[in-house]
Formats: C-alpha cells, structure tokens, sequence
C-alpha cells in the first residue's frame, strides 16, 4: 500500500533501515541528517500496510512531544497524501488509521504510570533516546511482548554520545545479531537545501 510521493521522499541513504525487520533499529545523526522524518516514515509505511498495530512514540518529556514528534507526523501524512485517512486526537496525540484501525500513540516517559497503562504495543519510537535513563527504556521493553502478526522494532535516534552513555554499553560494546545501527550526517539528506548545508558545514569547521 505503498504510494508513490513516499518512494519519492525516501531518503537513499535510509534504505536499510526502510527493509531492516531487527528488533533494535538505531539511528544516530547529528542536526539536519534526516533520521527523524525517516523513522517517521517507517512508521507511516508501517501503519498503511501491516494490520494489528499499536506503535508507541516516547520523549522523556510529554510536552516536548508535540512541536517534535507530533508535528513531523502530521507532516509526513500530510505530504503523503493520507491526511484524510487519519483521525488526530491532538489533545491526546493520537493518530487512528480508519482503514486499518491501527493507531500510533504519543507519551513522555515523564509520566510512568501512563505509560504502564498502554496496552498491546507493536513497536516503539523513542527519539531523543538519550534523554532516557536506562530504566525508562527498561520499562519500554516490559511493554513490548507477547506474540504480534508483525515483527516488533525499537526504532531509536539521537545524536552521538560519549563513551560512558548507557546507549554505547548497551548496543555497540556487545555485538548483538538484533542490533541495526546507521550513522548519518547532513551529507546524507538529500532533502536539505544547499543554504541550510553551508550553515552546518559552517558550524563544524
């Protein structure tokens, strides 16, 4: 059920994370390299055309949610063309696909009983990862279980770390077979323009 405008707007260097189906997929770019609107992307993909989900989107803060996350998600449907598919509670920042019934949910890890109260996720966004403390995403995986008809992703993304970060400890020090790791910069977003490029090459000189 893939559209066209979203063969278009893939960015090529994402194209193993589009076809990766390991449970740990995880992004790491610094400003402008396009890891966000790809695991948005993914997502969109995801919910247009595997039945049975219920993905779960976190920040460590709620409110931090809704001029990032929420909002990116809106504009991925919206240049899709699927707007009209989707009913957007915004107050709650959810998104219910009509079509399929599947839903994308929207919460801060700042409010850990809500989270505990979310029921049958299928996979898990958590942008910004290294806001979390390792026990906040220690609760994330109590709640991704059970059997699912689609395979279950954590889809992580941030910026690089230091070598004490628990995120280094735990998915690049051990090599794991379920671990998808992709390193991008904004040399690998075909979608910025070029004065927005010589700004962050600017930056980093």
């Amino acid at each position: 059920m893939e559209s066209n405008s979203l063969r278009v707007r893939k960015n090529k260097s994402f194209t193993s994370f589009f076809k990766t189906q390991k449970r740990y997929a995880v992004l790491i770019g610094g400003a402008g390299s396009g890891k966000s609107l790809a695991a948005v992307q993914k997502i969109i993909a995801r919910i247009l055309s595997e039945p049975n989900h219920r993905i779960l989107c976190v920040r460590k803060v709620a409110r931090t949610l809704r001029t990032s996350v929420f909002q990116n998600i809106i504009d991925v449907i919206s240049a899709m063309g699927f707007y009209d598919e989707f009913e957007i509670n915004v107050s709650e920042m959810r998104f219910h696909h009509t079509p399929t019934g599947n839903e994308i949910l929207l919460a801060g890890m700042d409010d850990a009983e809500k989270i505990k109260s979310i029921a049958g996720i299928t996979s898990v966004w958590c942008e910004e990862v290294t806001e979390l403390l390792e026990s906040d995403f220690n609760q994330l995986e109590l709640r991704v279980r059970g059997e699912t008809t689609n395979y279950k992703q954590f889809v992580l993304t941030f910026n690089p770390i230091d070598e004490d970060h628990w995120l280094k400890k735990r998915f690049f020090d051990v090599k794991d077979e379920q671990v998808f790791a992709l390193k991008t910069t904004f040399l690998d977003n075909v979608f910025l323009d070029e004065d927005y490029k010589k700004h962050l090459q600017e930056r980093v000189r």
